[in-house]
């Protein structure tokens, strides 16, 4: 059991790296959309709320997969489980949790990316008018 525990927090590891990845790859476009295009201010604000629900998301994310990790092992529920299927569960357990994350916060960079393109021409019109004056 110690040796599934500790394999599943490498695996955790390894899916919250890709979590932190893609969410840093989020915050960076957004700093740069908002400060660059939109001539806002740098919010420190701002980017430390994207790092603490980052890490809130994360932390819960894994605190989650290690109660899935353990489920195999209540007493009722041993009978069921061998070594492999035990394995297998919570490893796919560990990838549907935070897959889920990493989707959504795919799918928010996507947005992001898709509206700073969609808005590029108004942008640069924006940026033409105040270097003309």
């Amino acid at each position: 059991m110690i040796n599934i525990l500790g394999q599943n927090l490498t695996y955790i590891a390894y899916a919250f790296g890709i979590f932190v990845v893609c969410v840093t790859a989020n915050i960076i476009i957004k700093t740069y959309f908002n400060t660059d295009k939109l001539n806002q201010n740098f919010d420190t604000k701002k980017l430390f709320r994207g790092i603490k629900k980052m890490l809130a998301i994360g932390i819960t994310t894994a605190l989650l997969a290690m109660v899935v990790t353990l489920i195999p092992y209540v007493p009722y529920l041993n009978v069921m489980f061998t070594d492999e299927l035990s394995q297998m569960f919570c490893l796919g357990s560990v990838i549907a949790l935070y897959g889920n994350a990493i989707i959504k916060y795919w799918k928010d960079a996507h947005t992001t990316t898709k509206d700073i393109l969609e808005n590029r021409n108004i942008i640069d019109d924006v940026d033409n008018e105040s270097d003309g004056e």
